[in-house]
């Protein structure tokens, strides 16, 4: 009986294929864990967005300029075709600036701006009311109008050449046993009755002619009653074809409207938690940035003696680190009739060059003072300053 043992080399890649795994799950994990800001997440989707709402807006264009094509069917076409263009492209700018300054105040502001409001309603329903009508011609366009049914008539050329052809040579021998008979001007009266026998036949014939162009008639008209039935069937069912349609375009217009509101919308919600985010990001740096502000104590006499008696030196005005004394009442100096009363103020900013602080009104709100804006720029550029700049610093 023989001892096997392990191979070794079998061994070392079992180890190295697994701290390959492990490094690459690593890796993975953390590529899937990775912190991303909100606008690095959501960019795609708002820019998919976007342009969706972009398209939705060429469609709008489109059903729009159809109706006032077909509306304004009495203006010459050299003038119809700009009249339009200028018409729709007017509608849907305003109707698009309404909407991004309602949406802008409502997510900025948090409330509606009554004009902006009003003006985009009105748009809109203008926009959605000319496209819910141009939807109608789409339709039209889309199933044209059927070709009448013609009916094949048969022809009663060939029934009448058939029977003048049998009249003609009825006549013909009619005429020939007259002529060859007639002695003295009169007929026998043998020969009378073959002239009658003769002209009958041709009135036979000529009554036979007459009973099948009848009948050929009556078939043309019940040809003629098929091909008329078939057609306004034909009409009926592209009229129901175009009236599901209509409705179903009506219904998608309704919807491109819908969904070009819902994409502003969620553009603006981006684009505000975007600055949000920034915001956030803004004050976070400056409060990391912010210096420490060393502690100063209030030595009173009292304290003072009893430290040089060898005791132990009262704790005065001890506050809690990290918690507002609300017990606290703010001190008051009477100068005169003046009255000055001490509070905290919470700053939201601090200026990058004299270090005060200060509470800002817009995040691009960046020095305190017009001064220290000027100093920074001075500092920045390395040269003096003779222009002039804005009044907020």
């Amino acid at each position: 009986m023989k001892n096997f043992i392990k191979n070794p080399y079998s061994l070392a890649r079992k180890g190295i294929s697994s701290l390959i795994a492990s490094e690459s799950m690593e890796a993975t994990l953390d590529k899937k864990f990775k912190h991303t800001t909100f606008s690095k997440r959501f960019w795609l989707v708002n820019l998919s967005l976007m342009a969706l709402a972009f398209a939705v807006q060429i469609a709008s264009l489109i059903t729009a300029g159809l109706m006032l094509y077909h509306y304004f069917g009495n203006v010459p076409m050299l003038l119809r075709i700009p009249l339009l263009l200028v018409v729709v492209l007017v509608i849907e700018i305003i109707k698009r600036i309404a909407l991004d300054d309602v949406l802008k105040s409502a997510f900025q502001y948090r409330e509606f701006e009554h004009f902006s409001f009003v003006v985009s309603v009105v748009f809109v329903g203008i926009s959605i009311g000319i496209s819910y009508g141009g939807a109608s011609f789409v339709a039209d366009l889309m199933l044209p109008e059927p070709t009448e049914i013609e009916p094949i008539l048969k022809s009663d050329a060939s029934i009448k050449e058939d029977y003048q052809q049998q009249i003609a040579a009825i006549e013909q021998e009619r005429d020939t046993l007259r002529a060859t008979r007639l002695y003295y001007g009169k007929l026998r009266h043998e020969d009378q009755r073959s002239i009658d026998e003769h002209n009958k036949s041709i009135n036979d014939l000529i009554a036979q002619q007459r009973e099948e162009l009848r009948n050929l008639a009556a078939a043309n008209e019940g040809l003629t009653a098929e091909a008329d039935t078939a057609t306004a069937g034909l009409i009926a069912a592209v009229l129901k074809e175009r009236k599901t349609l209509r409705q179903q375009l009506e219904y998608t217009v309704l919807g491109f409207e819908t969904l070009l509101l819902l994409c502003l919308c969620f553009s603006w919600w981006y684009y505000d938690n975007c600055r949000k985010e920034r915001l956030g990001l803004e004050e976070t740096t400056a409060v990391e940035n912010e210096e420490p502000t060393a502690t100063t104590a209030v030595v009173t006499p009292a304290v003072t003696a009893a430290v040089r008696g060898g005791g132990v030196a009262p704790v005065l005005n001890q506050k809690k680190i990290g918690f507002i004394d609300y017990q606290e009442q703010p001190t008051t100096e009477k100068n005169g009739s003046r009255t000055t009363v001490e509070k905290e103020v919470k700053y939201t900013r601090k200026c990058p060059v004299c270090k005060k602080g200060f509470i800002h009104n817009s995040w691009n709100h960046t020095y305190c003072t017009e001064q220290c804006k000027i100093t920074a720029w001075e500092e920045r550029n390395g040269k003096k300053y003779t222009g002039r700049t804005s009044k907020k610093a």
